[in-house]
């Protein structure tokens, strides 16, 4: 019977991983297609986050580390 469960537990894992990498390469393609718009969408918010800090900041030179790991 121990044989059966590790042949059982082992496939349980094979087919996890099958799962895994297909959804990985799903993921992949989606989102190599669609980069351009994920790539305009998070520069829009870093512009308007440094405008932000820009805006609110008391002291800009101690805030502008921040802005330059944003940018």
């Amino acid at each position: 019977m121990k044989i059966f469960e590790r042949i059982v537990r082992y496939g349980i894992v094979a087919v996890g991983a099958l799962i895994e990498f297909f959804i990985i390469y799903v993921l992949f393609n989606y989102f190599t297609a669609h980069f351009a718009w994920i790539e305009l969408i998070l520069r829009l918010l870093s512009i308007i986050t440094v405008v932000s800090i820009i805006n609110n900041s008391r002291h800009l030179s101690s805030d502008m580390i921040w802005i330059i790991l944003i940018l």
